[in-house]
């Protein structure tokens, strides 16, 4: 299991390969600015700078999945899946998309979503075959979000949920809420009465199998934002994880956020949370 610790390691290093990422893209701008035609010389290098860094993310991220459980007789791979049409795409996106962005500002933070995508799919795919489970839900293994202290709301609320993720998909992207438990149930996992398992896969059979309406104003499968450093922690069976101690302070910060949402007449869902607790209704 990756504590917290492992997870900050792993999320470090892919920060500095974003960063080595970020260093070339910007170098390669610069170089070609004022050029006639600047763009298509972007585009023909985008993919050379990218997909060196995206594979040593994924090799990086095979050898920590390894370390994980290092008394098990697995090899990890590493995995990177970024067809060109998806890199091309992004250009096209960085270029032509309205709004004060500017698209060098676009291409990196897409850029840095790749870096963490080849680790995420690595450790995904990884589990899937180790299992001998399909790669949306191996082998029961439930997810958690790591966020680092200086998270947006946006994340800091997401990781409050713990491992409580049925798939790598619902931790780093957006998809109807599944069942949760409740803080009663917490204290019944906390007291030994019951597993956090057995307490959800109750919710779920009285809800039949629902999933809930999107939270917020974004489609399926969106991820969260573009420079997002979330890491999806695996969580195998049997294995718990504990979250960092500010992980306690962002609790409250929601509830505040949440009560404040309430007084105030409004929805208290995600978009409208995250929104007064970027107010600072959730802060100290």
């Amino acid at each position: 299991m990756a504590t917290p610790e492992e997870a900050e390691a792993l999320k470090q290093v892919l920060g500095d390969i974003s960063t080595l990422v970020i260093s070339d893209l910007v170098g390669a701008w610069r170089r070609f600015d004022g050029a006639p035609n600047m763009r298509d010389l972007f585009y023909a290098v985008f993919p050379e700078i990218i997909a060196p860094h995206a594979e040593t993310a994924a090799e990086f991220t095979a050898a920590w999945y390894e370390s994980l459980a290092p008394h098990l007789r697995y090899d990890a791979f590493p995995v990177v899946n970024l067809p060109a049409e998806r890199m091309l795409g992004s250009l096209d996106w960085a270029f032509d998309a309205p709004g004060e962005a500017t698209p060098l500002e676009r291409i990196t933070g897409s850029s840095q979503r790749m870096i963490f995508d080849a680790s995420r799919d690595t450790v995904i795919e990884n589990l899937a075959l180790e299992y001998g489970a399909d790669e949306s839900q191996p082998a029961g293994t439930r997810w958690a979000r790591y966020a680092s202290a200086n998270a947006c709301s946006f994340c800091r609320l997401l990781a409050t949920r713990g491992a409580e993720y049925r798939s790598a998909e619902s931790a780093v992207s957006v998809v109807g809420r599944g069942a949760q438990l409740t803080n009663a149930d917490r204290r019944q996992v906390a007291q030994g009465v019951a597993t956090a398992d057995e307490l959800l896969a109750l919710r779920e059979q009285r809800r039949g199998g629902r999933r809930g309406a999107l939270r917020g104003g974004r489609k399926h499968g969106d991820k969260y934002h573009d420079n997002c450093r979330c890491v999806a922690v695996p969580v195998r069976p049997g294995e718990t994880y504990t979250p960092p101690p500010y992980v306690r302070r962002w609790e409250q910060e929601y509830e505040r956020a949440r009560q404040a949402a309430i007084d105030a007449g409004e929805r208290a869902d995600l978009k409208t949370v995250v929104k007064w607790m970027d107010r600072g209704s959730g802060s100290d």
